[in-house]
């Protein structure tokens, strides 16, 4: 797992989190225990696409699909190398 990439989700999730940039956020925390409904995962997702250049699936911009940090982070690595 690329630390650069996880560092830099931490770092969108704080600024999107209601309770601010004070939290910890590791790889294994849930979704949901940080207050990340849907809606607010679609924005933290436009947020990724823009930092990262890349683009979510339709069918992947349901937040059922990712249970922890860890799962996004995977994903945006994914996205990452299928545009080098």
């Amino acid at each position: 797992m690329d630390n650069k990439v996880f560092e830099k989700v931490k770092e969108i999730l704080r600024s999107q989190l209601p309770d601010g940039s004070s939290a910890e956020i590791s790889l294994d925390d849930n979704l949901t225990d940080l207050g990340i409904n849907s809606l607010l995962f679609v924005k933290i997702a436009v947020a990724l696409e823009t930092e990262f250049d890349i683009e979510f699936k339709d069918e992947d911009l349901d937040i059922k699909r990712f249970k922890t940090v860890g799962d996004i982070v995977c994903y945006v690595e994914d996205k990452v190398s299928a545009n080098i």
